[in-house]
């Protein structure tokens, strides 16, 4: 019995749909991914660590990580075009970084690179007295395993995230987005966030610190558990104040909607919590 030949015709015209398939996908995804990678190029500063004493961050749609050096340097890469408008400066130890261009979206694209266009990435010395000031109107701060003198993040919509950190003075604006705060020791914490949740762990003593603790529409929640009233054993509190004329240290939280978990060594006396 005779095998039954694939005419030559159709396979030239297989052969002829499987190239246009890969010229259309070249064209339709790689072509512009690489076209939209290659607009952007790497920019690099390093620095001795006496030579910064602070860092201004001003973008609109950025990402920024923060994490220890690992030769004592200060660090920073990012990426821009190659016809931007951005505005870079160093003057009096103080950095100034103004990013007025919005980062393009290429997580959606088919081909990606490792290139982290919308990350600005800095190293910093583990022990310094740096101050770190973000705002953007999208995007998240990170910070990791380094002492800080102040931490300040204003954002319209993000999250910022802290871990295994020592700072004087942490400051938070957020109207929409989360704070999570791991293993942090500090002296200054104020936050306030329009809508979302805080998260703050740490080591230190409860009560060292005054308090002006407030969840309008959410729970607060001490050492993982809810508060309640001495007068009224069913109402959950939502609000805590302490003052303390000994101590300059202070914790002061506001949310508008949202919940809010501190964890700390000691528990808070129940006749210091305040009743909403």
């Amino acid at each position: 019995m005779k095998k039954k030949r694939i005419p030559l015709g159709l396979i030239i015209l297989l052969l002829f749909v499987l190239i246009i398939g890969i010229f259309y996908a070249y064209n339709k995804y790689y072509f512009p991914n690489a076209k939209a990678y290659a607009k952007y190029i790497e920019t690099y500063q390093e620095y001795d660590s006496n030579e910064i004493s602070e860092i201004n961050i001003d973008s609109i749609n950025h990402k920024v990580i923060i994490k220890p050096s690992e030769d004592g340097k200060v660090k920073i890469t990012y990426f821009q075009k190659n016809d931007n408008m951005n505005m870079y400066t160093l003057e009096n130890g103080k950095i100034r970084m103004e990013l007025i261009e919005n980062v393009e979206d290429l997580d959606t694209l088919l081909f990606k690179t490792e290139k982290k266009i919308d990350t600005i990435t800095i190293y910093l010395p583990v022990e310094n007295s740096i101050k770190v000031n973000v705002a953007a109107s999208y995007g998240n701060l990170e910070i990791y395993d380094i002492s800080l003198s102040t931490i300040s993040f204003k954002n319209t919509i993000g999250n910022i995230k802290l871990k295994n950190i020592a700072c004087t003075t942490i400051t938070v604006d957020l109207n929409t987005g989360n704070a999570d705060m791991e293993h942090i020791k500090f002296d200054q914490l104020s936050t306030k966030i329009v809508s979302g949740n805080i998260n703050v762990q740490s080591e230190e003593m409860i009560e060292q610190y005054n308090l002006a603790v407030k969840a309008i529409y959410g729970t607060l929640q001490f050492n993982d558990k809810q508060l309640f009233s001495e007068e009224q054993p069913e109402s959950v509190i939502n609000e805590i104040e302490q003052f303390k004329s000994d101590t300059d240290k202070k914790i002061a939280i506001e949310i508008l909607r949202g919940n809010i978990k501190l964890n700390f060594k000691e528990n808070i006396s129940d006749n210091e919590n305040k009743e909403n």
